[in-house]
């Protein structure tokens, strides 16, 4: 009988042990995001006039300098119009 109980009781310490890893691991992570939300997600006095205006454009255009967004496309459609606009069967 005793030697049952020590096998029980010798069982249940890895799996104490695994309970508790899992509880810490879980817990690091459940704070990793809530900092990770804290820090990088937009406020509300961080919106510009365009995003209330206009709301199905992308959120993360925030994050990066708009001026590296613009694409003239007028010099490409110049050159492609100058060169196939004779042949009827390239649109």
């Amino acid at each position: 009988m005793k030697n049952r109980d020590d096998n029980q009781k010798q069982n249940a310490k890895p799996l104490k042990r695994w309970v508790i890893g899992l509880g810490i691991f879980s817990a690091v992570l459940l704070v990793t995001n809530i900092l990770t939300l804290a820090v990088y997600a937009p406020s509300k006095s961080d919106k510009t006039g365009d995003s209330d205006q206009y709301d199905l454009l992308n959120p993360a255009r925030k994050f990066v300098d708009q001026k590296d967004l613009i694409i003239n496309f007028q010099p490409l459609r110049d050159e492609l119009n100058a060169k196939h606009e004779k042949d009827p069967n390239i649109s």
